[in-house]
């Protein structure tokens, strides 16, 4: 069990559960659009790794085709060091990278 959001994306995506005996083993198609959701009001990190290498392993996940991801995020970010972690990751994705406070009142 991954305590560590980033990570449970990651694991997700990896080749252990998405080879052929895997549990996620299908999940992934070559086919498809991988849409990455979290909603997180985490203002830490704890996570291992780096956006960079997070951002890495997901391309590498869909092929190396990044075009092929789109994440949405809703996260703790005020511009701050708060959930700054998950801003870098979603800005990784350029245009295919959504992000929302959590914070917001409506």
């Amino acid at each position: 069990m991954y305590k560590r959001q980033i990570e449970a994306i990651v694991g997700a995506v990896s080749p252990d559960l998405n080879g052929a005996e895997g549990c996620n083993a299908g999940f992934l198609r070559s086919d498809a659009v991988l849409v990455i959701t979290f909603i997180s009001d985490d203002p830490n990190y704890e996570d291992t790794g780096t956006p960079q290498s997070w951002y890495d392993a997901v391309v590498a996940a869909k092929g190396g085709n990044a075009e092929a991801v789109v994440v949405l995020g809703l996260t703790p970010y005020d511009g701050g060091t708060a959930g700054a972690h998950w801003h870098e990751f979603i800005g990784l994705w350029g245009a295919r990278g959504l992000e929302a406070s959590v914070a917001l009142p409506d």
